[in-house]
């Protein structure tokens, strides 16, 4: 027992203490400890909604209450990714000491600009197969969680190094801090989304047809 005491104090813990200093790795755990609570807070309307006894879910979808489980779980888990891209571009920002907010905003729209927005169905109306367009959400959940982090750091990165060049707007002393902090960065951020307009675009001409998609086929 003592040895094993002695292993985890030489080695182990100066090796989990250099991982924690580390920026990236630091603020990914960070930002997903900070996503912790919604899916540990929905626990127990899962627990019950999804309760193990034979009927149960049938006794819930009868009363009409199943779908309304469904959609706190789907609040939660469904949308995760974009949790996490926010926490994790707050938490990156905070060590890189940029603007925190700004950078978790323009993180996530910046994800959700080059996610496809609308897929394609099928169903039979009036006898005959008719195709037409649903919005698309799956890449919120876990499908899409890893180009999402991806975004995060890298739009946060991108977005201090623009700020530091000088490319804000520099208004007057007399304007409100919350507005100036808003207006301020409107061409870095103009910048970064013209770039999310090019990806876009370049993906959408492969046979994935955007990024995500062609992360998973590859």
């Amino acid at each position: 027992m003592n040895k094993l005491e002695q292993i985890i104090n030489d080695k182990l813990m100066p090796l989990a203490e250099k991982l924690t200093k580390n920026k990236i790795l630091g603020a990914l755990m960070e930002g997903f400890i900070r996503t912790s609570p919604i899916t540990l807070g929905i626990a127990l309307i899962t627990i019950v909604g999804n309760f193990p006894v034979p009927g149960w879910t049938q006794y819930l979808e009868s009363i009409g209450i199943m779908q309304h489980v469904n959609a706190i779980t789907n609040g939660a888990t469904g949308v995760l990714t974009l949790y996490v891209i926010y926490s994790l571009a707050m938490a990156y920002a905070s060590r890189i000491g940029t603007n925190e907010k700004n950078s978790a905003i323009i993180s996530l729209a910046f994800f959700i600009m080059i996610m496809p927005q609308t897929l394609t169905t099928s169903a039979m109306q009036d006898g005959k197969l008719v195709e037409f367009a649903i919005y698309a959400d799956s890449e919120y959940n876990g499908k899409g969680l890893f180009i999402g982090m991806i975004i995060a750091l890298v739009v946060t990165r991108l977005y201090a190094y623009l700020s530091s060049k000088n490319l804000s707007f520099k208004l007057p002393d007399t304007v409100p801090p919350m507005v100036s902090q808003s207006l301020s960065p409107v061409f870095v951020v103009t910048i970064i989304f013209v770039l999310a307009f090019i990806i876009r675009v370049g993906f959408s001409y492969t046979s994935a047809g955007d990024m995500i998609n062609f992360f998973i086929q590859v």
